[in-house]
């Protein structure tokens, strides 16, 4: 029987048994996208913005958290006694078990495409109907899977805007709602929870923007005071054992109030998860807070001021986040 050897020449036992000669071993994985280490024995990458994660070499199964961005609050009406609705919260799920490779990926050359989406325009003040609508959140998404963001909060009518009083949107986590009976809905979140409805005869007025964990608080006639936002969702240990990161999120805006004494009235805090607070009712009308960026927050509605047309803008929303995270 001939020896084993002859067959490779000037190779070592290590080479021929050690996987570099094929067939005797895995490819150790690798990529070229920043990542560090997490407790546990984990590697992770955090995606604050959009980009790409690459796989050089090799395989693995990971599991990937998509937050996707928070919803705008809505902006207070040009009369003074209307007020913002909070900003939905953005969408969050986590995706485990996913196989990645450096021959997987759309094109097959182990580049996967991550997508975070921004938050939502903040509501303008005193600006025709649709204009004081928050914006959408941005959808986030990883290798072609899009998470919608954050539903917009209702911008006010007027009781001479009735036909345009269903001004809220519906997203991950569902808008403030804003609107005049029969007009009044509480908006949909498809991965969340609802908004706050805002239902009164003669008033439009605002909800609190629906969160992860939540939905947000409602307006009934004659209600005055302000609708928190709803809470944000606690992730477990994935996220926990991720560095700087809490572990509460997409929480939605809190709204304003209606100061109806003038003498000033607190504004509702965002939901636990990064919601943005209302804007303070008063003399002069605060902007809602901006959700927490990086943490998928609704924006705040912002404050009526009920004796000169100064009312507040709304909070934007805060942006989502993608975290990839694997056994090292």
């Amino acid at each position: 029987m001939p020896r084993i050897e002859k067959f490779f020449a000037n190779q070592s036992v290590k080479d021929w048994t050690g996987g570099s000669l094929g067939g005797g071993g895995a490819e150790a994985f690798a990529t070229s996208t920043p990542s560090a280490p997490s407790p546990g024995g984990y590697t992770y990458h955090d995606y604050t913005s959009s980009g790409t994660f690459v796989v050089t070499a090799g395989s693995k199964v990971v599991d990937v958290m998509v937050m996707s961005g928070g919803g705008g609050g809505g902006g207070a009406d040009q009369y003074g006694y209307q007020w913002g609705s909070g900003g939905g919260g953005g969408g969050l799920i986590i995706q485990r078990g996913i196989a990645v490779s450096s021959t997987g990926g759309p094109a097959g050359d182990g580049v996967y495409p991550v997508t975070v989406g921004a938050g939502g325009a903040a509501g303008t003040k005193a600006a025709p109907v649709p204009s004081r609508g928050g914006g959408m959140g941005g959808n986030s998404g990883f290798s072609g899977f899009d998470l919608l963001g954050g539903g917009g909060a209702g911008g006010n009518t007027t009781p001479g805007d009735l036909g345009q009083a269903i001004i809220s949107f519906d997203g991950a986590c569902g808008g403030g709602g804003i609107g005049i009976t029969p007009y009044a809905r509480a908006p949909k979140g498809f991965v969340g929870y609802d908004g706050g409805a805002s239902d009164g005869p003669t008033v439009g007025c605002g909800g609190g923007g629906g969160g992860m964990g939540a939905a947000g608080g409602s307006y009934r006639y004659p209600q005055t005071g302000p609708n928190v936002g709803g809470a944000g969702i606690a992730t477990g240990a994935f996220p926990v054992a991720v560095p700087s990161m809490s572990g509460t999120f997409c929480g939605g805006g809190g709204s304003s109030g209606r100061d109806t004494d003038q003498t000033g009235d607190n504004p509702a805090p965002g939901g636990a998860g990064g919601g943005g607070a209302g804007g303070v009712a008063g003399p002069v009308g605060g902007d809602g807070g901006a959700g927490t960026a990086q943490l998928g927050g609704g924006g705040g509605g912002g404050g009526p001021n009920p004796t000169a047309p100064g009312s507040g803008n709304g909070g934007a929303g805060g942006s989502g986040r993608v975290v990839i995270q694997y056994l090292t």
